[in-house]
């Protein structure tokens, strides 16, 4: 907006701004006018038992866990060998995937994701990015913290592995059953339709 230096000058609305737009849209729709207090403090995923994982191989696939609870999601067999490349894309798919089926539970919560993909921090703290097809995940990021209140950033670490979830996107069901503490599920949550929507309309554009 700021290259518009007279008032009469017209500014050109690209897709993007018009997908913003959108999911503005879609909030104020569902919107009841109230907000919440936030937690005071930022709490780590790690201390949440919030973990995600992607495997950028099309034999499998990316999971997520979150306090006994796991969810996974396997890569359709036709995905583009160009998407399965981009690990920063595949890696925020697991993140959707937890706030779709979990958001209700991190109501209110100040989330400090930890992570150890540089690009992936990036993105999830500007909400922004030249690529797409992250840009239409980023965009339904926000729509869940604006719709649980959730407020959401990332954290860089020099290394980070979950066992648990590492064995969820390679499809390692017999590992997982070893892996998971006393008293998880050992059944996987079922993925909400909306989400399921969201990742075959948006995976392969």
């Amino acid at each position: 907006m700021s290259q518009a230096s007279k008032p009469h000058h017209f500014i050109r609305v690209s897709a993007g701004m018009r997908y913003d737009m959108e999911v503005w849209e879609l909030f104020l729709k569902d919107f009841n006018g109230i907000c919440y207090f936030s937690d005071l403090h930022w709490t780590s995923s790690v201390d949440l038992e919030l973990f995600t994982d992607a495997c950028g191989n099309s034999d499998y696939g990316c999971g997520a866990y979150f306090q006994g609870r796991w969810c996974f999601l396997q890569w359709p067999s036709d995905l583009p060998c160009e998407v399965l490349k981009d690990i920063t894309y595949l890696e925020l798919i697991p993140i959707m995937l937890a706030l779709s089926v979990w958001g209700h539970l991190l109501n209110k919560k100040k989330i400090l994701f930890r992570t150890d993909n540089n690009s992936l921090v990036h993105i999830i703290n500007t909400r922004s990015s030249k690529n797409d097809r992250v840009m239409n995940l980023i965009r339904q990021l926000v729509l869940f913290t604006l719709k649980y209140g959730i407020q959401f950033k990332a954290l860089h670490i020099s290394s980070t592995r979950n066992e648990i979830t590492d064995a969820i996107s390679r499809l390692q069901w017999d590992r997982l059953a070893r892996l998971l503490p006393v008293g998880a599920s050992l059944e996987p949550e079922e993925i909400p339709v909306s989400f399921l929507e969201i990742f075959n309309q948006k995976l392969t554009n």
